[in-house]
């Protein structure tokens, strides 16, 4: 995928928590890509836990939030620069304003009453990232992680684990999206964004897998080992190596030892790289 003069690799991959399998939940993370010769966007979104149909919103709302600002960007014709952080805070409540005109439409349908529909569909978090060929974006309302060239930021937690969403806009003003980055795209050799499960995933990077010898490593493999952007199904799968469920007989004791998953939290990430010099040839 190129971007200007530089080339750039996807990878993604979401895996349900353990706390939300063990008791019969789906994943309530959702992820959304989409890239051309002169754009990049990803989005992540993470449903609000005590909500029944959370995950609906959060696939939804990634989608939505995609084309919002592909249609945005496109109309800015991909050329925002560093110095145009006020436009691009302009851009984004655009972008945040339409997919409220089309969520509204949505719940409306749902049936009469709105907020009710709302809470349990329509509260998600939302971390995105955009490059175009001049700036390199880094945005979000709510919780979750974002990182640039391997700097690592969590954004939250908030007070009684309650997060903005962007779905509270149905109700009431609604919170802004938050930039958190907005730099030379020439500066940026990587880009992550994640939901707030990706912080297990950080906290157990010495832990063993489940039933294997290998220790799950530090958060960086995401962007420097060249399996994820080679195939497309590998990040995913490196979640679900940290969340099987492993049985090893002990025959000393005469039982059988059980190793739980690693992520009690949905994990979602979408990671963005410049590609190794030989691959962008």
């Amino acid at each position: 995928m190129a971007l200007g003069q530089n080339v750039y690799q996807v990878a993604a991959g979401s895996v349900a928590g353990t706390d939300h399998t063990r008791s019969g939940k789906n994943n309530q993370d959702a992820w959304a890509i989409r890239t051309q010769a002169e754009l990049a966007i990803a989005v992540v979104c993470d449903g609000c836990g005590s909500s029944p149909g959370s995950e609906v919103g959060s696939r939804i709302g990634a989608a939505l939030a995609v084309e919002g600002l592909w249609r945005e960007l496109a109309k800015a014709g991909h050329r925002l620069t560093a110095e145009d952080s006020p436009a691009f805070a302009a851009l984004l409540e655009r972008v945040r304003q339409g997919m409220l005109a089309q969520l509204r439409v949505l719940a409306s349908a749902m049936g009469p009453d709105l907020a009710p529909t709302v809470r349990d569909h329509f509260l998600f978090t939302l971390v995105a990232a955009a490059l175009t060929p001049e700036a390199a974006m880094l945005f979000s309302i709510g919780d979750g992680i974002v990182a640039c060239n391997g700097r690592v930021e969590q954004l939250g937690p908030f007070e009684e684990n309650r997060p903005p969403y962007l779905g509270y806009g149905l109700l009431t003003d609604g919170p802004r999206f938050k930039i958190n980055l907005f730099s030379p795209a020439t500066d940026v050799e990587s880009l992550l964004v994640g939901t707030d499960g990706v912080s297990d995933l950080m906290d157990a990077h010495a832990s063993v897998l489940p039933g294997k010898t290998e220790q799950v490593g530090a958060i960086s493999q995401f962007w420097s080992r060249d399996l994820f952007f080679k195939n497309s199904d590998a990040l995913r799968r490196r979640l679900a190596l940290m969340n099987r469920e492993s049985f090893r007989p002990d025959w000393d004791l005469r039982r059988v030892r059980r190793q739980k998953g690693l992520l009690r939290d949905d994990t979602t990430l979408v990671v963005i790289r410049q590609a190794p010099e030989e691959d962008g040839q």
